[in-house]
C-alpha cells in the first residue's frame, strides 16, 4: 500500500508474482515456508516488516531451508521464555 510496510495479507498477494518466487527460490527458500519466514522476520509482532528488514532478514537466512528451521525455532523459545518469565512475576 506505499506506506513502506509489508503486510503479511500483502505479502501473500505476491506470492505468485514470479518475481517473488524466483527471489525466494535463489535464497533456497520455498514459497511454502512463506508465513513461517514472515512471522520470523516481524520481530516485534507488529504484524508488518519494512522491505529492508524482508530483504536483509531473507538474505540472513540464505541456505538450507534448516536454516531456516532453526531461526524458527530460536524465535518460538524466545518467544516462550517471555512467556515464563511474565508467569513467574505474577
Amino acid at each position: 500500500n506505499n506506506n513502506g510496510m509489508i503486510s503479511w495479507m500483502e505479502l501473500q498477494e505476491h506470492l505468485d508474482d514470479t518475481k517473488l518466487q524466483a527471489f525466494l527460490q535463489e535464497i533456497d527458500i520455498d514459497v511454502s515456508e512463506a508465513r513461517g519466514l514472515f512471522l520470523l522476520l516481524d520481530r516485534d509482532s507488529s504484524g508488518t516488516i519494512d522491505a529492508d528488514e524482508f530483504l536483509s532478514g531473507c538474505l540472513r537466512l540464505r541456505g538450507p531451508a534448516k536454516a531456516l528451521d532453526m531461526q524458527l525455532m530460536m524465535r518460538e523459545l524466545a518467544d516462550q521464555r517471555k512467556a515464563v518469565q511474565l508467569l513467574a512475576e505474577q
